[in-house]
């Protein structure tokens, strides 16, 4: 058996190779992890905020949109303005014309007042808005505001619901930057239940139902009804008022009417509930009712 001869220099080198290089790959991979950037550092946090639309509600009504800073930007939608830009005041007075206001954390609201009072906050366009209310009986003047606030025609269906079922769906078109305004009692005329809904097809559109009740010609009040964005299994509804202490007679009542649809093809079987500072309770004949669909 024969020896190999050692090749001591070649040993020495890869000896002083790798004491020089593997403290030197441990100070990188040190100074690595004291300035890479901590797990707060890496995770930012980006807020940002639709534009909303204030409706106008013109026919000589009394309306101003109410912002909370008067830096933040607003624009008329008259089909022509073009630009955001902020003002002098956070308070602005609608005569015709739509308020597009730019986004921001606080939440700009439209005031009306002619005899009574009303308000609405001003909403992001939406891609579905339903509206359970409103009515094209005699007593009543209800509008629908469909506000484009893009730079391109907008197209919406209507859908209307009525007790005897589902009406054929109108298609609408929209001129960039302006607003249509449809009476309802054009559209269902005598007909005093009704539910809408406005589903864009295409632009950026919001959409508002202003219902007003009068008598001859004198006007007994008006509100706007409040969207609902989507059919839900539970829904609640907030704020109802009634009748409290001295107030209470026989000559002196308050009603309310609760209009339920099933927009579905399936009927739903549904149970109504009544929350108050007196406990929960089912109103006699509101369990366990069955309601057709689409009607």
């Amino acid at each position: 058996m024969k020896l190999k001869p050692l090749n001591l220099s070649s040993i020495q080198f890869k000896f002083r190779w790798n004491v020089f290089v593997f403290p030197l790959i441990l100070l990188l991979l040190l100074l690595l992890s004291y300035y890479a950037p901590t797990r707060t550092q890496q995770v930012k946090l980006t807020t940002s905020y639709p534009a909303t639309v204030c409706p106008a509600i013109g026919n000589k009504i009394s309306s101003i949109a109410a912002l909370t800073n008067s830096k933040i930007g607003r624009r008329s939608i008259d089909g022509r303005s073009k630009n955001l830009s902020s003002g002098k005041s956070s308070v602005i007075a609608l005569v015709n014309d739509a308020l597009l206001v730019e986004g921001n954390s606080g939440t700009a609201l439209t005031f009306a007042n002619s005899g009574w009072k009303s308000v609405v906050p001003c909403s992001v366009s939406n891609g579905e808005q339903w509206f359970v209310g409103g009515s094209g009986a005699l007593t009543s003047k209800s509008i629908l505001y469909i506000v484009n606030s893009g730079f391109s025609e907008s197209i919406v269906d209507i859908e209307i619901y009525t007790p005897n079922g589902q009406l054929e769906p109108k298609n609408i078109a929209v001129a960039q930057n302006s607003t249509k305004k449809i009476s309802i009692d054009s559209l269902v005329p005598g007909e005093e239940m009704i539910v809408i809904a406005v589903k864009t097809k295409a632009g950026r559109v919001s959409s508002y139902l202003f219902d007003e009740r009068k008598k001859g010609l004198k006007s007994l009040g008006a509100d706007f009804v409040a969207p609902v964005a989507t059919a839900s299994k539970q829904v609640t509804v907030a704020g109802i008022s009634g009748l409290t202490d001295k107030l209470i007679s026989q000559n002196n009542s308050v009603s309310h009417t609760l209009r339920l649809l099933i927009p579905g093809s399936i009927d739903a079987n549904v149970d109504v509930t009544i929350n108050s500072n007196d406990g929960n309770f089912i109103p006699e004949g509101l369990s366990q009712f069955d309601v057709k669909s689409q009607k």
